[in-house]
Parts: structure tokens; C-alpha cells; sequence
């Protein structure tokens, strides 16, 4: 994994016809039931969050993996999502009727829902950005989140040797830059919100309820296989 490299080099729609296929592989023997990680992500955001959203915007969807936690979880809200691959925002659709799915190649693509969500989710989506790119992304996406609504970003942590590992050898992160959760609160206090603490998450691959609870007791330390860090945006400016 090249950690200076300022442009990733995949393509998504290469990626979205076995999108899952290949992240399974990647993950070897904890890649059986990889729905599990993105369960568990969703369940986190919502305990995280002192509100239940009625507007939710998944930014770099994907094929849409996340989404359908969200739609069990918050069955009233209107899901938003978006990416820049096509191919990879028309399986999202097929797999879960009803998104409101747009290309987001760029940040303007972001400009007509200025203050339109009270949730906007990233799930390892920043460190496909640009380095010098990332920042005008946070802002633009801190423009979209109503007041009192929240940002929520979920990264791979660069400190946990496993994760470094994965990456390195995951077909859909050639190139990447990993980012480091600094740099991650950094951009979105400088993107003018309210940042909370960061959050490591994932510290054990095995995931039943014991040890999510020992997690929560142990999210301080970076251990975790990833991080999150949540922001709200004032309700008065």
C-alpha cells in the first residue's frame, strides 16, 4: 500500500457485479457473513445518534450494502445515496427499491441538497479521495446536513497492523491512502461542525454481543480495526 499516493487508481464499475465476492475473499476465513460488518456500522450510527433521522444520505454507496440496515432500522426515512460508479448505483436501486440514488463524481453534484439531510453516513469512502481532494469533499457534505443533523464518517484505522494488511491486498483499494483519524476529525471540525471523540471500532473480528460490549469499553484505544467520528452541525450559526 502506497501511503503517498495522492490518486487511487480502481475504477468501481469494475467492481460491481461481484463486489461481494471479492471483499469476501479478501477477508478469508472472517468474510463468511460480511453483511455483518456493515450491520453492525448502522446499529452503532443509530445508538450514536440522540434522534431518529427521517432524511439519511449515504455518500460513496456502493452497491448499496449499508442501505438496507438503515431501511430496517429507520423504516419512515427517505434513503439518499450516492457514488460515482453507475453500474455500482443501479445494483443499490435493483437491491433495495424506493433509494434516491444520483452520481456524485463531483463535489456540485452535492450543491442542490444544501441542508436537506439529518444523517449523512461515509463507510470507508474518504481514503478513495484525493489527499488534496478530501477537504472540499468534508466541507461540501457538511453543507448538505441540516441543523441539529449529523456527519458520520467510518475509516479504516492506519494504526492496526490486520487492517494495513487488507488493504494492501484488497483489489478495490489499489492505491489508496489510508486516513489517519486526525486528519478525519480535522477535516470536519474545519468543515465548521461540532466533532465528538473518535471512536475505534471492529477490534475483534468475531462479532456476538459480548464482545461489542467489550468494545464500547475499549473504543478509546486505537485498537480497532477501524474508527468512527461522529459531527453535528449547530443549530443556530
Amino acid at each position: 500500500m502506497n501511503t503517498e499516493k495522492e490518486t487511487p487508481d480502481v475504477t468501481f464499475d469494475t467492481f460491481a457485479e461481484n463486489y461481494n465476492a471479492v471483499h469476501r475473499k479478501n477477508l478469508g476465513v472472517f468474510g463468511k457473513d460480511i453483511d455483518v460488518f456493515a450491520r453492525y456500522k448502522v446499529q452503532l450510527t443509530a445508538k450514536l445518534l440522540s434522534f431518529s433521522p427521517k432524511t439519511i444520505f449515504e455518500f460513496g454507496c456502493g452497491i448499496g450494502k449499508n442501505l438496507p440496515f438503515f431501511r430496517q432500522l429507520f423504516p419512515n426515512a427517505l434513503l439518499y445515496c450516492s457514488d460515482i460508479s453507475d453500474l455500482s448505483l443501479q445494483k443499490a436501486s435493483e437491491n433495495l427499491p424506493g433509494l434516491i440514488c444520483f452520481n456524485s463524481s463531483l463535489p456540485e453534484a452535492l450543491a442542490p441538497f444544501s441542508e436537506t439531510f439529518d444523517l449523512v453516513f461515509l463507510s470507508c469512502v474518504l481514503h478513495h479521495i484525493p489527499l488534496q481532494e478530501r477537504q472540499t469533499w468534508v466541507n461540501a457534505l457538511a453543507r448538505t446536513v441540516r441543523p441539529g443533523g449529523c456527519l458520520i464518517i467510518f475509516e479504516h484505522n492506519p494504526w492496526n497492523p490486520a487492517t494495513r494488511y487488507l488493504v494492501s491486498t484488497c483489489p478495490f483499494d489499489k492505491g489508496v491512502s489510508l486516513v489517519r483519524p486526525k486528519h478525519c476529525f480535522q477535516f470536519l471540525k474545519q468543515s465548521g461542525l461540532q466533532v465528538d471523540r473518535i471512536r475505534y471500532t471492529l477490534i475483534f473480528p468475531w462479532r456476538n454481543s459480548a464482545f461489542v460490549a467489550v468494545e464500547a469499553f475499549l473504543d478509546r484505544i486505537p485498537l480497532g480495526g477501524q474508527y468512527c467520528v461522529l459531527a453535528r452541525k449547530p443549530l443556530y450559526a
